[in-house]
């Protein structure tokens, strides 16, 4: 049985109120309950003292007209209620006056029937819920029921407004899930969004009333913590203690059906209001120290320092130069010779990608790809690699071939292997001069989508490369599904093997299983002749490092190896030329 029609009647006309009784009489029967004041402060009183589903006025109460009458009521807190106004004056700028301050309809009382008035109150009824749904929608995110960012921003911006007001300090969190993705590529988007819901509800559970939990989108929440304490650095500590709380809360399993999930946020705190506080910048703030936090190794909190802003305009232009030097073509590739560890010959050579800042001179890549790989300006750069590195190819025809790293992003691409494949046939390069290197890091998240691309570019005769191996945690329970030609050892395992018997050790058992897999050795940072005569004992196929030569650029490296293949054909030769002439 539907809940009696609840209707505050402001009417200071008895025998106007005694006729609207009737119809709703008629219109309703039992179904309605009337609440009646006769003036605007009795109103105000009825409509504080119980809640209504319509509100019908009288459209001149004393000194008020509709007009004012309806700011005085929304002021006091009835925007959420249809209000329907009954006149008895046919008055068209009164109707529009009323209708554009918020009223939903207005009635003339002459002309009223009960089929009419219950036809207006239905449909002011039906409006305002519509109204109210089409706000909660642009204001809360769909999935969680949280607000969204502009509602968090609305609420920050009071929260500010107050705290410079009364003096109060807050907080905000920035908070980001570690691993969101993987977890959305590995298993669908459905148990992802079911992993968020969970997140969403977990963190309403570490909040106050006056605190609001909002989801700025994707894997993104924020907290926001107003009138923490009027002392700074109580406020500061408070914060930190909510946002281990929401650390602890989060750091834990979670059963989806037949998934467990172990996902770990990163957290960073702002608080507020500072010199220069605005909602944006307290929110960029906040932003920041996350963005620390996950560089700190995730899992883990970061509080918002000064020096972080010029860490952020620093990489705002470093991002910039990135850009410019794609444009200006500043970047360029060296070449470091790979060497046949037996025979002392140069048999290929790793491509490595420096810049040629117009101002810092020649920049190494620690220095700029972890900031494209982040911007995404990694694709095309690493396009641009591929496809210089196929010309060299081509222009080089005695060198047996050359291996590229290829950035995780890249590889994750869906179209990397068709990419792959056009680019070596415009070049019109044999794909087995080619050599694809891939770091454990690139392949650990979906290893049965980096086996199909790796088969499917091997088909046409591409050579992979593990490398940096022995860095990863699962690389030996992994290694013998990957179909690579190559294993790359890391420097670290090559830097002290002459020296430090358990590194020796350790390189002795990595060499071991290569081999039983029947994978070629590759060895990097080889700088010493000790260490390259312990690879001779240990038969590791290949090596490179600064003991044979540093990177070179690319006119160096084939004037270098072109001297090296003639010296070689001469040595070779020279023997025959003394029989010929005995």
């Amino acid at each position: 049985m539907p809940e009696p029609l609840r209707i505050l009647l402001v009417e200071d006309d008895e025998d106007d109120y005694v006729l609207t009784r009737g119809l709703l009489d008629d219109a309703y029967g039992a179904g309605y309950t009337l609440d009646w004041a006769e003036d605007v402060p009795s109103a105000l009183a009825a409509r504080a003292g119980s809640e209504h589903d319509i509100y019908l006025f009288d459209d001149r109460l004393g000194r008020y007209d509709g007009r004012t009458l309806v700011r005085e009521v929304m002021a006091d807190g009835g925007r959420d209620t249809p209000i329907i106004f009954l006149t008895g004056e046919d008055n068209r700028e009164a109707d529009l006056n009323v209708m554009n301050a918020g009223a939903t309809d207005y009635l003339l009382k002459p002309d009223l029937t009960s089929a009419a008035l219950e036809r207006s109150i239905r449909y002011a009824i039906k409006q305002k819920k519509a109204e109210a749904r089409a706000e909660y929608q642009a204001y809360h995110d769909p999935l969680t029921g949280l607000p969204n960012r502009a509602l968090l921003m609305d609420r920050l911006e009071q929260a500010l407004s107050r705290s410079r007001r009364h003096g109060h300090k807050g907080a905000l969190l920035f908070i980001d899930l570690d691993q969101f993705k993987t977890v959305n590529d590995a298993l669908g988007h459905s148990v992802g969004d079911r992993l968020l819901q969970t997140v969403a509800e977990s963190m309403r559970g570490q909040t106050r009333d006056e605190d609001t939990v909002a989801r700025l989108g994707g894997d993104e929440f924020v907290l926001l913590l107003p009138e923490l304490s009027n002392d700074g650095r109580v406020a500061s500590g408070a914060a930190m203690v909510v946002a281990e709380k929401v650390r602890r809360a989060l750091s834990t399993t979670v059963q989806l059906d037949a998934h467990t999930l172990h996902v770990t946020p990163s957290i960073g705190v702002a608080t507020f209001p500072g010199e220069r506080s605005d909602a944006g910048e307290v929110l960029k703030q906040a932003d920041m120290a996350m963005y620390q936090a996950k560089t700190a190794g995730r899992d883990t909190i970061r509080a918002f320092l000064p020096e972080m802003s010029e860490a952020a305009g620093a990489h705002l232009r470093l991002n910039n130069d990135l850009r410019r030097a794609l444009a200006n073509d500043e970047l360029e590739l060296y070449f470091q010779p790979q060497v046949s560890v037996a025979a002392g010959e140069v048999v290929g050579a790793e491509a490595l990608i420096r810049w040629s800042h117009p101002e810092r001179g020649l920049v190494l890549p620690g220095e700029f790809i972890p900031a494209a790989e982040e911007s995404g300006l990694i694709l095309p750069i690493g396009e641009l690699v591929l496809r210089a590195v196929c010309a060299h190819l081509g222009d080089w025809e005695t060198v047996p071939r050359i291996a590229v790293n290829v950035s995780g992003r890249q590889f994750r691409q869906p179209h990397f292997v068709g990419l792959v494949r056009s680019i070596v046939s415009e070049a019109g390069v044999a794909p087995d001069r080619l050599e694809l290197e891939l770091t454990e890091s690139a392949l650990i998240d979906d290893v049965d989508d980096a086996i199909a691309k790796i088969l499917a570019l091997k088909e046409i005769g591409v050579r992979f490369a593990l490398d940096d191996f022995g860095v990863g945690y699962s690389s030996l329970s992994y290694l013998r599904r990957l179909p690579v030609d190559v294993v790359k050892i890391d420097r670290s395992f090559i830097l002290d093997i002459d020296t430090d018997p358990e590194t020796a050790a350790f390189a002795k058992h990595i060499i071991g299983i290569c081999r039983h897999l029947g994978r070629e050795v590759v060895a990097e940072g080889v700088e010493t002749e000790s260490i390259r005569d312990f690879l001779v004992d240990q038969a590791v196929e290949t090596y490179q490092g600064y003991f044979f030569a540093a990177a070179m650029p690319a006119g160096h490296f084939i004037d270098e190896f072109t001297r090296l293949l003639e010296a070689r054909e001469n040595d070779a030769a020279a023997p025959r030329q003394r029989v010929a002439g005995a």
